[in-house]
């Protein structure tokens, strides 16, 4: 059985949703940067890596929830048994990110197979959010190697997205899961 990082994140000046799950993560509080909205994102990842252990041996992956991301308890045990079943490729949950997010005339997933996201929900994506997503450890050390503690939000994502098809990690859409993004 996989033995993984979990890590919810919150931004420093936002209220996470308060949810029974949270107690099976370890809270991220993301400092903004310079240049509201943006923050740490990146860094915040490297730290808690390098600080919870997660390059141990016995561990394969960390799986991230965002704050402003609601998930059950069903949620929650498919996306373990995915990540169970294959701890070498990303996992994600097929999440409607909403217009105040994204600055378009509609919701679109968090996941696709071009940058410019829709709402086709792609099986086998290239881009995927941090939403509710599990990335391996092969994946985090790159990340790492590749400076991802320099990646601020909102540019953090696609640049894990872009590694992970550079080092044929397939992206893995968990169906059987149905997260909320709740800011709308």
């Amino acid at each position: 059985m996989a033995e993984i990082l979990s890590v919810r994140t919150v931004f420093e000046d936002e209220n996470a949703i308060d949810q029974m799950i949270n107690r099976r993560f370890y809270t991220l509080h993301i400092p903004r940067s310079e240049e509201y909205p943006f923050g740490r994102k990146g860094k915040m990842f490297v730290q808690a890596w390098k600080q919870l252990k997660g390059d141990a041996d016995n561990n394969d992956g960390m799986l991230v929830l965002d704050g402003d991301v609601a998930i059950d308890p069903h949620d929650y045990k498919v996306m373990l048994e995915a990540i169970h079943n294959n701890p070498q490729m990303v996992h994600t949950a097929p999440v409607k990110i909403w217009p105040i997010s994204t600055k378009r005339p509609d919701w679109v997933w968090g996941h696709a197979t071009e940058e410019d996201r829709s709402q086709v929900n792609h099986p086998n994506p290239k881009y995927f959010s941090f939403c509710f997503t599990y990335l391996p450890k092969a994946l985090i050390r790159k990340a790492i190697e590749k400076g991802w503690k320099d990646w601020n939000y909102p540019g953090a994502d696609k640049p894990i997205s872009e590694l992970a098809y550079d080092m044929k990690i397939p992206v893995n859409v968990v169906n059987e899961c149905r997260p909320k993004h709740m800011n709308y």
